[in-house]
């Protein structure tokens, strides 16, 4: 499939944020690319392979283009390990690419009883993307 300008510097953004963040997942970035062009919801992250269920839980929220239904899906395999799939630990390893990823994520802190406004969030992404962050 040839890609449209748009969707290679989209392509070029999503994976110049993975790689200074240290957490290359080709699927998933196709996946953030897709909700991008759709205007959907779109995550990068900030977490690798080692770190399994962040991995599994980032990969499930940039595929779904949904915080809430990557916790659901994680559930099961969280709570077989003692975790909880809805705790703001596994937010943290959330870059949200556009607003839309942003309120997503917003509204995962707030049922998580903790406050983070949609631009501090887009302010993480900036931060990594421009390398004012150590990452990994």
């Amino acid at each position: 499939m040839t890609q449209t300008i748009t969707e290679k510097v989209l392509a070029a953004r999503i994976a110049k944020i993975q790689d200074r963040a240290g957490a290359r997942n080709t699927l998933a970035e196709e996946d953030a690319l897709a909700a991008l062009l759709a205007d959907e919801p779109a995550f990068g992250f900030r977490c690798g392979y080692h770190n399994q269920p962040a991995s599994l839980f980032v990969s499930a929220a940039a595929r779904l283009r949904s915080v809430s239904k990557a916790q659901e899906e994680c559930e099961p395999f969280f709570g077989n390990r003692d975790f909880d799939a809805h705790h703001s630990f596994w937010l943290q390893f959330l870059l949200p690419l556009n607003k839309a990823a942003a309120l997503d994520l917003m509204r995962a802190y707030q049922n998580a009883g903790i406050f983070r406004t949609s631009e501090e969030l887009l302010k993480r992404t900036e931060r990594v993307e421009f390398g004012m962050e150590e990452v990994a």
